[in-house]
């Protein structure tokens, strides 16, 4: 179960990088580790997660900027933290 988690952590945290407001070489190897990455799938297996259900939603919020991406942003940010803190628990 934990390595669950940790492996949906990649994935959580790839989608912050993608959707960071200034563009710089994390937010572009982010947006490619959805689009091309040979180990996207790998992890996306590892995590439990339908691969291209998750490609087609993550490049949905990074295409589209809105605010529904702020909001998914902080929920992504608060999941983190509340995983990391609730394993020291």
């Amino acid at each position: 179960m934990s390595e669950i988690k940790l492996f949906r952590a990649v994935v959580y945290q790839a989608l912050l990088d993608a959707t960071k407001k200034d563009y710089d070489s994390d937010k572009q190897e982010a947006i490619n580790w959805f689009v091309s990455s040979t180990d996207f799938k790998e992890i996306c297996d590892l995590a439990e997660l339908d691969p291209k259900s998750t490609q087609t939603r993550a490049l949905t919020i990074i295409e589209e900027p809105t605010s529904i991406t702020h909001f998914i942003r902080k929920r992504l940010n608060v999941l983190l933290r509340y995983q990391t803190s609730s394993q020291y628990s």
